[in-house]
């Protein structure tokens, strides 16, 4: 899957490891799994391991090459001092095929010394369950990554339980044993490095995990913040985040948009049309069609189904070319610069579901006003009237969503099918985000949590 990384970090290994004195380093990489995985047994085998090096501008380096299966632990050669990477372990099947697959965070290489690296390694195309379970369950996650490196959730039915967090390392693939409890129960969760927006109503918070540190947060001119406490998050590339209040349906029909950029300024903006149950997904700017940022779509039966927003911007654009979309609650991602998915969710009248469904931002519209209508696929799902998306690639996608029963259901969706995704685990009321390196992790529903992963064509 797309790799989500908000922007480069460099972690250090734990700091009682000595830096080398050579300009030389040699370590070892150890393969990890969830308990009980069958990940190196099942069929098709993996058989070749490679381990490679990512750098920051996307250079790649082979650091070793192995048949499986292997003796255990896999010692790297000599490594220079200056170099910082991502190490990814991926194993091919006797077809070439990537079966296996794993990333690290960015780490130095100077660190490496002696030290063996965990890596998380999982079936592609397949839930995983990540290894160390959570010391709780946590009921409808709000959630988010910290600093790059920790995935945050909080949540669940009533203030204490509001209050409580989880928190998991990347890194090191636990959880933090004592997990801060937050100053006020957030109803809406932005992040931007160590610090978290916690948004309630004019209690809201920036909490700092780094030293438990906490301060009263001073809404922007232009609006308050009880305008848009129970609003979705959407995540930038750029460690931006858009808290959009149309996307929760119980809101009622609203305009309000809070920008937070990864200095924590913030704009209040709005979108030209009042929705409800919305979807919302970000497209860059600087790709091939200039101006936009965060689309919004569907959540009203009168508008047109689809408004841009750019970063720092205070009033959004419709985009009158495309037809109103009634459906609530639906999951959305951008497949590329041109291309919206949407999936899940219900027709606010019908209450059925409409189909997963991909928006051409390109459209022109053809002797008429508003007739840019959307692409169908043929990928039948169970109805889930809360959903998520993810993009796998420009033909694919990762759906994750909860049916009436709160039931959490996975699906892999194509253009001609849509493949339900087994859980390890049973879960209900699960939610999902995205993981730096890529895969998309499940949290929600028991103390485990399940990461999906397929490797993108090309990759």
């Amino acid at each position: 899957m797309r790799s989500f990384r908000p922007r480069w970090l460099l972690w250090l290994l734990p700091a009682a490891i000595a830096l080398a004195c050579s300009s030389q380093v040699s370590g070892t990489i150890a393969l990890i799994t969830g308990t009980g995985a069958t990940t190196f047994t099942q069929t098709p085998l993996p058989t070749t391991l490679t381990i490679t090096a990512t750098d920051a501008d996307g250079g790649v380096t082979v650091l070793s090459q192995s048949a499986l299966p292997g003796t255990g632990d896999v010692t790297l050669p000599d490594q220079s001092t200056s170099v910082t990477a991502a190490i990814t372990a991926s194993a091919t099947d006797d077809a070439g095929n990537t079966v296996v697959w794993g990333e690290s965070l960015p780490v130095e290489f100077d660190n490496l010394e002696g030290v063996t690296l965990d890596i998380f390694v999982q079936r592609t195309g397949q839930l995983a369950v990540l290894p160390n379970p959570l010391s709780a369950s946590v009921a409808s996650p709000l959630l988010c990554i910290l600093d790059g490196r920790f995935v945050l959730a909080t949540g669940g039915s009533v203030v204490a339980e509001q209050e409580a967090t989880q928190v998991y390392d990347l890194l090191t693939w636990t959880p933090l044993e004592s997990p801060p409890a937050l100053p006020v129960a957030p109803l809406s969760l932005a992040c931007t490095g160590t610090q978290a927006l916690l948004l309630n109503g004019t209690n809201s918070t920036f909490y700092d995990f780094s030293d438990s540190s906490y301060t009263q947060a001073t809404a922007p001119t232009g609006g308050n913040f009880a305008e848009v406490t129970g609003g979705g998050s959407v995540p930038t590339p750029d460690g931006s985040t858009f808290i959009v209040a149309a996307t929760n349906p119980t809101l009622g029909m609203t305009v309000s948009v809070l920008y937070m950029d990864s200095q924590e300024n913030m704009v209040f903006a709005q979108l030209q049309n009042e929705r409800s149950g919305a979807a919302a997904t970000f497209v860059p700017t600087t790709d091939s069609l200039a101006g936009l940022g965060l689309v919004v779509i569907g959540g009203s039966g009168s508008a047109p189904a689809l408004e841009v927003l750019a970063e720092s911007a205070a009033q959004a654009t419709s985009l009158t070319q495309f037809p109103p979309d009634s459906t609530v609650g639906a999951g959305a991602t951008a497949l590329d610069s041109k291309h919206i998915l949407v999936a899940g969710g219900v027709d606010a009248m019908t209450k059925k579901d409409p189909g997963v469904r991909v928006y051409n931002l390109s459209c022109v519209p053809d002797g008429g006003t508003a007739n840019c209508a959307p692409t169908p696929w043929n990928a039948p799902m169970v109805t889930m009237p809360s959903a998520q998306a993810f993009a796998i690639n420009a033909t694919s996608a990762f759906v994750v969503g909860n049916d009436a029963s709160n039931n959490t259901h996975a699906y892999k969706v194509t253009a001609t099918s849509a493949t339900e995704i087994t859980f390890n685990v049973p879960r209900k009321g699960a939610t999902a985000v995205q993981l730096p390196t890529g895969p998309v992790a499940v949290v929600g529903g028991d103390v485990t949590m399940e990461s999906f992963f397929v490797l993108p064509t090309g990759m």
